[in-house]
């Protein structure tokens, strides 16, 4: 039997650390179910659907924990600065766009969404992105399109 792991000189069993990474991923939903958004278009050209995972926020405590969060799941994201104009704050964009990404994310966080339209959009989201397949030649086909159906139209209240 392996002798449990080591943080900081103290032992770190499995169930602290289970614990540890679902509050980290609970709060990122509650950030996300507050101050983010889940967006879900389609291509007009190919008809692709694609979707992101994004929130807007000016505290820098809670940006450098999400990203921190996001660095550790080893989840690629992009940080953008809108700077202030007019009586507005400085405010941080955190986005992950990238289809596998959003689909890693989308599925750690669908568990602990509080707002129902975030957790529905984020459901029809993760099955738009697991109808797009590589086909043989490697090429991403939407199996939309092979099955003839039209434009998809999404409403959330």
């Amino acid at each position: 039997m392996s002798p449990e792991p080591m943080v900081n000189g103290k032992r770190v069993g499995p169930h602290k650390n289970i614990l540890k990474w679902k509050t980290k991923i609970a709060w990122l939903a509650g950030i996300i179910d507050g101050e983010g958004s889940i967006i879900v278009t389609e291509g007009k050209r190919n008809g692709r659907h694609l979707c992101r995972i994004l929130f807007v926020n000016t505290d820098v405590g809670i940006l450098s924990a999400a990203k921190q969060i996001l660095s550790d799941l080893e989840i690629f994201y992009i940080g953008q600065l809108k700077p202030s104009s007019g009586n507005r704050k400085d405010c941080w964009t955190v986005e992950v766009n990238r289809q596998i990404e959003v689909r890693r994310l989308g599925r750690l966080l669908l568990l602990y969404l509080q707002s129902g339209a975030k957790r529905e959009k984020l459901s029809l989201a993760l099955r738009l992105i697991d109808e797009t397949q590589k086909t043989a030649e490697g090429k991403r086909s939407n199996l939309r399109r092979q099955l003839g159906k039209k434009r998809l139209v999404v409403e959330v209240n």
